[in-house]
């Protein structure tokens, strides 16, 4: 009887490394175990970090819990689509897109897509990356409020998954560089002697993104934000928006409401890149701005005040002059 468990033993523990030898076989596709590598599951692992031309190293923000995360051939052809959830971002820690075939691959990432949100629809092996993959929801003019919120997007290097046949690795490693897509802008316009009768709005046409994260066509959106009266002579209003860049209408007005005039109207972006101090407002390093605006008197036909000066993150960046 002992004899036999003896032996019963023996055989266990010379069969355990032709077992971890198997196991180790199938996970990595060894040529022992598969008669080809058609059937071998490949992809790329991606980690994400998040660093500015003005940051000398990468940070890893908390408030990234979500990736959808998207694979494009050298055609530019939808290969994989993955969702990854309670995400936490790390120096360690990097997510696995599964891919079929051998052949360049460009990863597409977007952090914290919810629901204010739509989708658009999505088909392995059909959708481009030019397609347009979500539009910020709206009601009429108005876009639906994402204070309190962030978006992100990241794109990759190309990298390549080569011929295992030809001793390539079965998985392949790269990098990619969220960016955030929203902006914090606080407007405050001074010198009023009724605050309360004036109101600020801030509208963009950029609503709509792509997979690439180019902004696709859209009509101008106006973004939620209440002017309140923060002082004897001012009002004040907050806002978030999606990313502002030139040439999408990003449009910054002060309205008299008695009369419906517009005493101030510009073009954000532009005002800034116009300035001479454009490069100590970086647009690819901020994402929070605080405007300060100066009215003034004017003889005006209504007897209203105009905007005679632009402050934007304590920099003068436009001054008018007036007729008193």
């Amino acid at each position: 009887m002992n004899k036999r468990k003896h032996m019963d033993i023996r055989r266990l523990i010379i069969s355990l490394p032709a077992i971890m030898a198997l196991w180790g076989g199938l996970a990595s596709c060894d040529k022992m175990i598969y008669d080809n590598y058609d059937d071998c599951p490949r992809g790329v692992y991606v980690n994400f970090y998040s660093q500015t031309e003005c940051a000398e190293n990468p940070s890893y923000p908390a408030e990234v819990a979500r990736l959808n995360v998207y694979a494009f051939d050298k055609d530019g052809i939808l290969r994989s689509a993955n969702v990854f959830e309670d995400v936490q971002l790390s120096a360690a820690k990097e997510w696995l897109i599964p891919l079929e075939k051998d052949g360049l691959y460009t990863i597409f990432a977007w952090g914290n897509i919810d629901d204010h949100y739509n989708i658009g629809e999505i088909k392995i092996g059909e959708t481009t990356k030019q397609q347009v993959l979500m539009r910020l929801k709206q009601d009429g003019k108005w876009a639906t409020n994402i204070d309190g919120t962030t978006l992100w997007y990241a794109t990759s290097p190309v990298v390549e998954l080569k011929n295992m046949e030809d001793g390539a690795d079965q998985y392949i490693h790269t990098r990619a560089n969220l960016r955030e897509y929203t902006n914090r802008v606080t407007v405050s316009v001074d010198s009023l002697p009724h605050p309360e009768n004036y109101e600020i709005k801030l509208a963009s046409s950029n609503g709509s993104y792509r997979f690439d994260g180019t902004v696709a066509k859209a009509d101008s959106t106006y973004y939620p934000g209440e002017t309140k009266v923060v002082g004897d002579s001012t009002c004040r209003a907050f806002f978030t928006t999606l990313k502002l860049e030139s040439g999408h209408e990003n449009t910054l007005s002060v309205t008299h409401k008695p009369t419906g005039r517009e005493i101030f109207r510009t073009d954000l972006v532009g005002a800034i890149l116009s300035s001479q101090y454009a490069q100590n407002i970086n647009l690819r390093c901020i994402n929070d701005f605080d405007i300060r605006l100066v009215a003034h008197h004017c003889n005006c036909p209504d007897d209203t005040y105009v905007v005679v000066q632009i402050w934007i993150n304590g920099w003068l960046i436009h001054s008018y002059e007036i007729e008193l």
